[in-house]
């Protein structure tokens, strides 16, 4: 009912119920809405905003951190593909074995 309210849906109420149980896109917001939304949390919530943020960004930086080590070790012939992430940047991720590792790394052992 609150995304509703705020305006991040085009959805009615009513129109709710089937989109929670087939989970198409309800929650595929867009740009602008998603930016709608990030502001709203921040001014209600700033501490429980920057905390989240902060989490997420250490706990990615420390998986990538030991799939790099793993990286050079595991016995995938690696297929590298190019991502960005939220807030980190440029990464890579191989699309065999699922790891993600930093450009920086990428560059120095897999360029």
């Amino acid at each position: 009912m609150l995304i509703t309210q705020a305006g991040l849906t085009h959805l009615t109420p009513n129109e709710l119920r089937p989109e929670f149980q087939e989970y198409n896109n309800l929650w595929q917001l867009e740009n602008k809405r998603h930016g709608k939304l990030s502001e709203i949390f921040k001014k209600l919530y700033p501490s429980i905003n920057d905390g989240l943020e902060n989490f997420w960004y250490q706990s990615m930086m420390y998986w990538m951190k030991i799939d790099e080590d793993k990286s050079l070790t595991e016995s995938c012939l690696h297929d590298w593909k190019r991502y960005e992430f939220f807030k980190i940047g440029t990464h890579y991720r191989c699309e065999k074995c699922r790891l993600i590792i930093t450009e920086l790394f990428y560059k120095n052992n897999f360029a």
